[in-house]
C-alpha cells in the first residue's frame, strides 16, 4: 500500500491551491538546502512537486500553510521594499554622479572692499596747551594720541563741571560741560596707565583737601558728640516739660534741639571728584555738590555701569547728561539734586559688538550721549620720547585753576558765551549736520543731532577754559576756538560712523575680511560656510549666522569667492564656495620677501653664514665616497656635526658653492631647533 501524505491527497482533490502555491515559493527558496546530515543538494524544478520531495521533507498542513503564506508576504514585501529603496538610491546616486555641475564663469579681478581709513588725530588743530600734552604722553608711552585726549577731555571736564556752563544760541541751548567719552582699546596697550597719569593730578588735589580739612573734620566730630549728649538731655527736660503740661517750656526746648539736630546735619566734605565704580552713586554725587566723574579703563567697564542696579540710580545716569532734576526718596528723607556726571571708559573693541552690552547702552539711551574715539590698534606711532615737564605742568596748572579753592565752599555759577563769529560758524554746522542725517540710521542720526547742538558746544567751551588766561573773567568763546572744536566734531563723526557699525552689526566689510582671513590663512580653496562658522563662532562678530552669511554675500559681490555645486557623499549636489586663485598669490609673494627681509636684517647684523648641506651642494668624490660608506659615513659626520660644529666636506661644499656663484646660500636660523633655508639677499 502506497502512502501519501496529507498535503499530496490535499493537493490531489484540487482543494489545496494556494497551499501549492505556497508551497512552490518555499521550493523556490530552497534552490539550495541541506538535509539532515548537514549534506547541501539542489531541487530542480521536475521534481519540486514529486511525491519523494513532499514526502521526504516536513511540510505543514493546509492551515498551517497559510498562515505561514502570510508571515513569509510579509517578510518578502519588507525584504522588497528594502531592496527596491536599496535600488532607487543606488540609481538616484548614479544619475546624481552622472549630473555635471553647472560651467562656472571665468574669475575676474577681486575688487577691494571701500574701506573707510579713520581719520587720525592732528594735535596742531587743538589749543597748543592741549595739543602738546597729546602729543607729548603719546610718544611717551606709545599710544595713539585719540585715546590721551579723550582721557584729557575728562580732566577738563571733571574740573570745569561745577561751575562752568555754556550758552550757545539763548537760554534753551544752556549746555554743561561734562561729557561721556568713549574711547575702545585692546587690552595690550596701556590704556590704564594713560588714564592714570592724567587724572593723577586731580587726585594729589583730593589729597591736598584732605589734610587740609584733616584737623576741622577732628574738631566737628567732637562737637557732633557733645551735640548729641545735649540733645539727649533736652529730650528728658522736654519730657518732664510735657507730663507738667507747661507749653511756652516745652515749644523753648523744641527749638532748641531742632537747632542741634540742624547743626549735626552740617558736615565737611571730603572731596572725591572721580570714582570707578557706580556702587552708591545717588549718595555719593549727593555728597559732591551734585558732581562725579566715573573713569575707568578695565575690559568691563561697561559691565561696571549694571551695578547702579536700582532704578532711581538708572535715572539718575541718564538725568546727569544734561542736569536735568533728579528726585531721591529714602525712608528716613528726601531730596532734589541736578547731577553732572562724566564718564571716561576704554573698553576692549569688541564689547562694542556684544549684543548684551549693546542693549545696555540703547536700553538707557547712552549710546547716542557718548562721543567715540576709534584708535588704530597697530602702534603706527613716533619714536618713543620723554614728554617734557614744562608740557605737562602747563596742561596741569590750566585744568586744576578751574576747581574751587575750597571743595567745601564752592563758587558760584559761571557761564560761557559765544563770540558772533563763533556762533555764526555754530550755527552752519548745525545746517549741515542737519543735511547730513539724510540716509543715516536713526541712532546714528540722533546722535549726528547731538553733535552739532550739543558736543561740539561742550568741547568748544572745555576748549576755552584750558587755553584762556583767566577762566573766571574771560567768558567769551571766540571763532577759533569754535573752529578747532568744530574740526574735531568732523573727526568724531567717522569714528561715531564705526563705532554704530560695530554695535549695530550693518557693515559685512569688517567680517568679510575676517571670513577672507581665515581662508587664505588656512588655505581653503573649497569651503562650505558651516566650516566658517566652527571657526569663528567664538568671535564677537559671528554669535549667529546672519553676520556670516552678509560676510560671504559680500565676498561675492567683490569677486573673492563664488559658489559651485559638489557631490557629496549621498551623491547630491551640495554648494560650497570657492576661492578665488588671484587671492592666494599675494600672500605667497608676501611670504617669499619677507624670507629675503630677514635674511637682508642677519646679514646686516653682521651674523655669519654657516655650512651647508653635502647632500646639496658637495663634489663627484665625495658623493661617491658617501654612497661607498654607507651608514658609518653618515654616523661620523652627525658626531662630527654635534661635536665640532660641521664636518670638513661640508667646509668645502660651502667654499665651492661660493667659489662657482651658487645663487642660494643657507643659513641654519629657525626658532623651532631646524636649520631653515633662507634665500640670499636680492
Amino acid at each position: 500500500m502506497t502512502h501519501t501524505s496529507p498535503l499530496a491527497s490535499s493537493l490531489e482533490a484540487g482543494t489545496g491551491a494556494d497551499t501549492a502555491q505556497a508551497v512552490q515559493t518555499e521550493a523556490a527558496g530552497m534552490a539550495v538546502a541541506v538535509d539532515d546530515n548537514n549534506a547541501p543538494f539542489d531541487a530542480t524544478k521536475s521534481d519540486l512537486f514529486s511525491l519523494s520531495f513532499l514526502e521526504n521533507h516536513d511540510i505543514f498542513t493546509p492551515g498551517e500553510a497559510g498562515k505561514a503564506k502570510k508571515t513569509r508576504t510579509r517578510a518578502s514585501g519588507k525584504s522588497a521594499s528594502k531592496k527596491s529603496a536599496t535600488k532607487r538610491r543606488a540609481t538616484s546616486g548614479a544619475k546624481a554622479r552622472q549630473v555635471q555641475p553647472l560651467p562656472v564663469k571665468e574669475w575676474t579681478t577681486p575688487v577691494p572692499f571701500a574701506t573707510r581709513s579713520l581719520p587720525r588725530l592732528d594735535c596742531s588743530k587743538l589749543p597748543a596747551v592741549l595739543g602738546d600734552f597729546c602729543r607729548g604722553l603719546s610718544s611717551e608711552m606709545q599710544i595713539p594720541e585719540e585715546n590721551v585726549l579723550a582721557s584729557a577731555l575728562a580732566v577738563v571736564a571733571t574740573c570745569a563741571q561745577t561751575t562752568y556752563s555754556v550758552e550757545l544760541y539763548g537760554t534753551s541751548t544752556i549746555q554743561t560741560t561734562n561729557l561721556f567719552i568713549m574711547s575702545p582699546l585692546p587690552p595690550s596697550s596701556r590704556k590704564r596707565a594713560c588714564l592714570k597719569a592724567c587724572l593723577n593730578p586731580i587726585r594729589d588735589w583730593e589729597e591736598a583737601q584732605v589734610r587740609e580739612i584733616g584737623p576741622r573734620i577732628t574738631q566737628e566730630n567732637i562737637k557732633k558728640m557733645i551735640t548729641r549728649r545735649s540733645i539727649r538731655s533736652l529730650a528728658k527736660d522736654a519730657v518732664k516739660a510735657q507730663v507738667a503740661k507747661d507749653e511756652e517750656t516745652f515749644q523753648a526746648l523744641l527749638r532748641q534741639i531742632y537747632e542741634l539736630q540742624v547743626s549735626l546735619d552740617t558736615t565737611t566734605i571730603v572731596p572725591q571728584l572721580v570714582t570707578g565704580t557706580l556702587a552708591g552713586l545717588e549718595e555719593t554725587v549727593h555728597q559732591q555738590h551734585d558732581t562725579l566723574t566715573f573713569a575707568s579703563a578695565e575690559d568691563n567697564c561697561l559691565d561696571i555701569l549694571s551695578s547702579a542696579s536700582t532704578r532711581s540710580a538708572k535715572d539718575l545716569v541718564a538725568q546727569a547728561w544734561n542736569a536735568g532734576q533728579h528726585t531721591v526718596k529714602t525712608k528716613n528723607r528726601a531730596y532734589t539734586m541736578h547731577p553732572r556726571l562724566t564718564m571716561a571708559l576704554s573698553p576692549q573693541k569688541n564689547a562694542l559688538a556684544d549684543p548684551r552690552k549693546v542693549k545696555l547702552l540703547q536700553s538707557r539711551g547712552l549710546d547716542t550721549r557718548f562721543i567715540y574715539f576709534m584708535p588704530a590698534d597697530a602702534r603706527t606711532l613716533a619714536k618713543c620720547t620723554r614728554m617734557p615737564k614744562e608740557v605737562a605742568n602747563a596742561f596741569f596748572e590750566n585744568v586744576l585753576r578751574l576747581l574751587p579753592a575750597s571743595w567745601n565752599e564752592p563758587e558760584e555759577s559761571r557761564m560761557l558765551t559765544l563770540s558772533p563769529d563763533a556762533e555764526l560758524k555754530w550755527l552752519e554746522y548745525r545746517e549741515k549736520a542737519e543735511m547730513l542725517c539724510q540716509g543715516l540710521d536713526i541712532s546714528l542720526q540722533e546722535w549726528t543731532t547731538r553733535l552739532a547742538s550739543d558736543f561740539v558746544g561742550r568741547i568748544a567751551a572745555l576748549f576755552h577754559l584750558v587755553s584762556c588766561a583767566d577762566p573766571r573773567t574771560d567768558l567769551v568763546i571766540s571763532s577759533e576756538e569754535m573752529e578747532q572744536a568744530l574740526s574735531l566734531g568732523d573727526l568724531l563723526f567717522e569714528h561715531a560712523r564705526a563705532a554704530f557699525g560695530l554695535m549695530l552689526q550693518d557693515s559685512p566689510e569688517e567680517a568679510a575680511n575676517k571670513v577672507l582671513d581665515l581662508v587664505t590663512r588656512n588655505g581653503w580653496s573649497v569651503f562650505s560656510a558651516r566650516e566658517c562658522f566652527q571657526s569663528l563662532r567664538g568671535q564677537a562678530l559671528f554669535r549667529t549666522m546672519k553676520p556670516l552669511n552678509s560676510a560671504l554675500e559680500a565676498l561675492m559681490e567683490h569677486g573673492y569667492i563664488r559658489t559651485i555645486s559638489v557631490p557629496g557623499k549621498s551623491g547630491k549636489l551640495m554648494e560650497r564656495f570657492e576661492l578665488n586663485p588671484a587671492v592666494a598669490q599675494p600672500k605667497a609673494a608676501a611670504a617669499s620677501e619677507k624670507e629675503f627681509l630677514v635674511y637682508d636684517i642677519l646679514k646686516e647684523a653682521g651674523v655669519e653664514r654657516e655650512e651647508e648641506d653635502t647632500s646639496v651642494h658637495s663634489h663627484p668624490e665625495e658623493a661617491a665616497s658617501d654612497s661607498d660608506g654607507g651608514e658609518e659615513n653618515s654616523k661620523n659626520s652627525q658626531q662630527t656635526s654635534v661635536e665640532g660644529g660641521a664636518p670638513e666636506s661640508c667646509k668645502d661644499s660651502v667654499e665651492s658653492s661660493t667659489e662657482e656663484g651658487a645663487p642660494f646660500a643657507t643659513h641654519a636660523l629657525s626658532l623651532l631647533g631646524t636649520p631653515t633655508v633662507l634665500p640670499a639677499a636680492k
